[in-house]
């Protein structure tokens, strides 16, 4: 029997949800004094834009950039995708936040998807200034495959063969924390997986067969990276009853960046399923990992 087979806490697999049903609270970003600027472009493609809030008049702010999940192909689980209640509530501590767009799958296989997002960290940083943030502290966080691409981009930035020269390619995409949730950190074992369960959003990121193209499936996995040194400070939130991405994922990167001599923490939440997390305490978590890193 495999780990994905296992029972969890003595319940059969099959009784527990694929995902989680968490409600997503939206925010009034006017009454929380928070700043506002939409559908900013940051590439020519209609994909290619962001949302940025921050405290009104607040200045040299260390930035959060949020990447959205959805399987890399979802269209209808980008805009609103997002804790944005929760987000605003960090923002208000005196962060700066913006939630990004980008290419999927169908529109630029891989590396589009994660091309797209080290071009935005560029162009939020070229223009560092203007909203009234500090270039230099800048941390990622996302979930599912948004957490893949914000552990890609931790793990390995600035890489040549991502980079899209139409962007700022003269600044740089490293950022200074990562907090992935529930991230494919080993996209061979998660492409065996899709295989065996008929989803299809790796054939898209990658091409089908996927036999003919393991090697950009492994160059695509955050996992590959993680023993290599001067990465930055990594918080991993997986639940212990995630089917979709197990939590083993979780605890094998961990251990990489660990072995590596990076500073990586797995912070694991109990009977979390696939899906926005469900214990408020865990945002303290993440507002003490960011505040830690970038406002320390």
């Amino acid at each position: 029997m495999s780990f994905d087979e296992m029972p969890l806490d003595g319940i059969p697999l099959e009784q527990i949800p694929l995902y989680e049903d968490t409600p997503l609270l939206r925010a009034d970003f006017a009454a929380m004094g928070l700043e506002m600027r939409r559908d900013v472009a940051y590439g020519a493609h209609p994909r290619q834009r962001l949302d940025i809030f921050r405290p009104a008049g607040g200045d040299n702010l260390p930035l959060l950039v949020w990447i959205h999940g959805g399987g890399w192909t979802s269209e209808e689980l980008t805009k609103a995708y997002l804790p944005e209640a929760q987000l605003a509530a960090m923002s208000q501590r005196g962060l700066a936040v913006a939630s990004i767009e980008y290419r999927l799958a169908q529109h630029a296989p891989f590396p589009g998807p994660v091309a797209d997002c080290q071009s935005a960290v560029r162009f939020l940083r070229a223009h560092a200034a203007e909203f009234g943030i500090d270039p230099w502290r800048i941390g990622l966080c996302g979930e599912s495959a948004g957490g893949h691409l914000v552990a890609l981009m931790g793990v390995a930035p600035d890489r040549p063969a991502w980079l899209d020269a139409s962007i700022c390619p003269e600044v740089s995409s490293r950022v200074q924390a990562v907090c992935a949730w529930y991230a494919p950190a080993d996209m061979l074992a998660s492409a065996q997986a899709s295989l065996d369960t008929g989803r299809g959003a790796f054939a898209q990121l990658f091409g089908a067969p996927l036999s003919a193209h393991l090697d950009a499936v492994w160059e695509a996995s955050p996992l590959r990276y993680a023993q290599e040194p001067g990465k930055p400070p990594f918080l991993l939130m997986h639940g212990d009853w995630d089917r979709i991405v197990p939590h083993w994922q979780s605890r094998k990167f961990c251990a990489a960046l660990q072995a590596g001599g990076n500073d990586a923490q797995l912070c694991t939440l109990h009977r979390q399923g696939h899906g926005f997390l469900k214990d408020p305490h865990a945002y303290d978590v993440i507002y003490d990992f960011f505040a830690r890193h970038l406002k320390g």
